[in-house]
């Protein structure tokens, strides 16, 4: 399902009075999602040190593989031994900082889809507010024409336009939640605050998978902290290693007690499973919650379709009785508000599903 969030440009339809930015022009633009996740990537300080670092690494890394190649016949095995060891820590570098991109990339993302997320809650509130008023308007005037003829009372008259006031007040500060939005949005886009903006984007949802174990287990796995951490197991052990040949090639063996450069090497491979298993255990947990989660707002959807199915039947019942003269067009007016209130909270409970897609897909932003 394609959509098209209206950040701004639906405000000017509200009835209500609007701010305006009297001393800019507003300026309308449409932007795909990618487009959009391409500018909030832009000029993200933490992103670009890491971006400057991985091009050093990149360029020693080169530089060194040519010192190899080209004095690998002149200099001794233990010094080209050396110089590979170095070569493997850089690559080992590599790894890590894109890694740490990839997280950051990952974050970015989540901003703007909370962003996203937000406008698109706050449209949908904006809406339902905008239909309810209109019902609690010709409430108070029917309220009114009855209290004339002294079928209703000035305590019933006084709470109907307490119910009408309440809403234009919760409609106003809807308005300013939606422009506070467009603000944010524009903020993180790096765009004049005043820009209409449109984003444009496709709502997949997710789905539980049926062997939710192994699904949690291979992505727990597979996230750039896990990978993270099993580079530093590897740089660990391969200092024990390189500790243990030192005693190998002289001839003794290494040392079980009263070692502490062996004890000290030992606590530091056994810290990095640990903090590496400790992690993962956090992360499974997290990730079941989040699926847990998911589950509650699939039932939400089941049951807000229900109430649909039902308003729709009202509705349907009501018109059939306006057709006899037994209802007036008040009823039917109520019911068709009934139907759409049930349909904005659908949309809104498919939104909460695709903003919690990347984070399931992407444990490391839990």
């Amino acid at each position: 399902m394609r959509k098209l969030i209206l950040l701004a440009g639906l405000l000017l339809a509200i009835s209500m009075p609007v701010l305006t930015y009297a001393y800019e022009e507003s300026v309308l633009v449409v932007l795909t999602y990618e487009e959009a996740l391409a500018l909030a990537l832009e000029d993200v300080p933490a992103l670009q040190v890491l971006e400057n670092r991985l091009e050093e690494l990149e360029k020693e890394r080169y530089d060194l593989n040519e010192d190899i190649r080209r004095m690998q016949w002149q200099v001794s095995t233990a010094v080209l031994d050396s110089m590979r060891h170095q070569r493997t820590e850089l690559d080992r570098q590599i790894a890590h900082t894109n890694l740490d991109i990839e997280i950051l990339t990952l974050r970015q993302e989540q901003l703007l889809q909370r962003a996203i997320l937000t406008i698109a809650n706050t449209t949908l509130d904006l809406e339902t507010a905008e239909a309810s008023i209109a019902i609690t308007i010709e409430e108070v005037r029917r309220t009114e024409r009855l209290h004339h003829f002294g079928l209703a009372s000035a305590t019933e008259l006084r709470q109907a336009r307490s119910r009408l006031l309440a809403e234009e007040m919760n409609l106003s500060n809807l308005y300013i939640a939606a422009v506070n939005g467009l603000s944010n949005l524009n903020h993180l886009l790096g765009q004049p605050s005043y820009q209409e903006t449109y984003i444009e984007w496709e709502r997949e949802l997710p789905e539980i998978p049926e062997n939710l174990s192994n699904h949690i287990s291979a992505l727990v796995l597979a996230s750039q902290t896990i990978r993270q951490m099993q580079i530093n197991i590897y740089r660990r052990n391969e200092e024990r290693a390189q500790h243990i040949e030192e005693y190998r090639q002289r001839g003794v063996p290494r040392p079980r007690r009263d070692c502490d450069v062996c004890e000290a090497l030992d606590w530091a491979v056994d810290m990095a499973v640990l903090e590496r298993t400790t992690t993962k255990r956090s992360m499974e947990t997290a990730l079941r919650i989040a699926f847990s989660n998911l589950e509650q707002l699939q039932t939400e959807e089941e049951l807000a379709r229900l109430t649909l199915a039902q308003a729709e039947e009202s509705l349907q019942a009501a018109k059939t009785n306006f057709e006899l003269g037994r209802v007036t067009q008040f009823e039917i007016d109520r019911w068709m508000f009934a139907v759409f209130s049930a349909e904005q909270s659908i949309e809104g409970i498919l939104n909460q599903q695709w903003a919690a897609m990347l984070a399931l897909d992407n444990p490391v932003i839990l």
